[in-house]
């Protein structure tokens, strides 16, 4: 409803009735990016002279730091939850669209099964997806969603 997309950052199931259970929630672009390769690891690139370079990894991140954090705490025996506001501040801007958004996009367990039999009724991939927004205003699946699921 905001346009945010919140994740679980961490959660404890709190063991042998030591301690409560809690979940932490944030902002899906809470954290920083942690490459497996050293900054100076290379791809080795194929220049017009055809003289092998080796070039710096282009990579990007939706990754900031955005310091958005909730923590849940289980109270009681029954499923009562506290939930608090840690932070409640983003250090970036909130989409408009959630349009290619990973977690927002994916296909619920509904749809996914009409994705399955309209598959194998031969549909093209382009009208189910119209159909599944037909039948989801807030669906905010792209046809690169739809090729993943059929592969």
């Amino acid at each position: 409803m905001n346009n945010i997309v919140i994740v679980i950052k961490r959660s404890d199931y709190g063991g042998e009735g030591k301690r409560r259970p809690q979940v932490i929630l944030a902002c899906e672009r809470s954290g920083n990016y942690k490459s497996c390769k050293s900054s100076e690891t290379t791809d080795i690139r194929s220049d017009a002279n055809s003289d092998m370079k080796k070039c710096a990894r282009d990579t990007s991140t939706k990754k900031c730091g955005c310091p958005f954090l909730l923590k849940g705490v289980n109270v009681g025996d029954e499923d009562d939850w506290k939930l608090e506001v840690v932070c409640g501040v983003h250090n970036h801007h909130i989409s408009e669209y959630l349009q290619g958004h990973a977690f927002v996009g994916r296909l619920s367990e509904e749809e996914n099964a009409l994705f399955v039999d309209m598959s194998k009724s031969l549909v093209k991939p382009r009208d189910i997806l119209v159909t599944l927004k037909n039948r989801d205003a807030m669906n905010v699946s792209t046809m690169k969603t739809i090729y993943n699921a059929r592969i």
